[in-house]
């Protein structure tokens, strides 16, 4: 009798674990892609908005001091915020993005 119940037993408990670790995974993964998600939205107009107020492009060649300007002051209202400039075929023109222990230095002071 007593081998039967340590037998459903621990099935009962390897049952309970898996279905745990399956919840606590599924969880983690799909609140992730929540947070990209919703951080996608949220930047959205971002783009649209560099377009309007800088001139990318100057005689066919990209504008890196007018980028430079704008890009640094989007960053520095959301320093999450990376920006890239890309040509029709999706190759990365010009880039701005936050150095790697930029967080660290900031708190450290």
């Amino acid at each position: 009798m007593k081998s039967l119940f340590l037998r459903i037993s621990s099935i009962f408990i390897l049952v309970l674990l898996i279905v745990g670790c399956s919840y606590v995974f599924i969880t983690a993964v799909t609140a992730q892609r929540y947070f990209q998600e919703t951080t996608q939205r949220l930047n959205a107009t971002v783009a649209e908005y560099m377009i309007e107020e800088v001139n990318p492009f100057v005689d066919g060649e990209v504008n890196e001091a007018a980028l430079g300007t704008i890009m640094h002051s989007m960053m520095a209202v959301n320093p999450g915020i990376e920006v890239y400039l890309l040509d029709p075929k999706g190759e990365v023109l010009m880039y701005s993005k936050l150095p790697s222990g930029y967080h660290k230095k900031v708190t450290e002071e």
